[in-house]
């Protein structure tokens, strides 16, 4: 892969983060899991990726990149912990029910 490669993976998985960050603002949560895949696809390709040398433009570039993900994901935590906590507290009610102690 290519540093124009590299740079367009990168550009790719920010916006598609952000995008994912958008629509769980919104609480679309229907269509989270296809750009959840999007985005470990990405994260897979510039994993596997071999290093290039980048210019000290490109790096600053990624870098730039590299924390508007990083900011992203943690927004994207704080969405989710709260309807992840309640499907656990519904799970866990489930199983009480189903389930009494001995």
């Amino acid at each position: 892969m290519g540093t124009s490669e590299v740079l367009a993976r990168y550009e790719q998985l920010a916006g598609t983060l952000a995008h994912l960050v958008a629509l769980a603002r919104d609480r679309q949560w229907e269509h989270l899991p296809a750009l959840d895949a999007r985005c470990t696809e990405l994260y897979e390709q510039l994993r596997r990726a071999p290093p290039e040398d980048l210019t000290p433009d490109e790096m600053a570039r990624v870098v730039v990149l590299a924390s508007r993900i990083r900011g992203d994901q943690d927004a994207l935590v704080q969405l989710l912990r709260p309807q992840f906590m309640a499907l656990l507290g519904g799970l866990r009610r489930q199983e009480e029910w189903a389930f009494p102690p001995i």
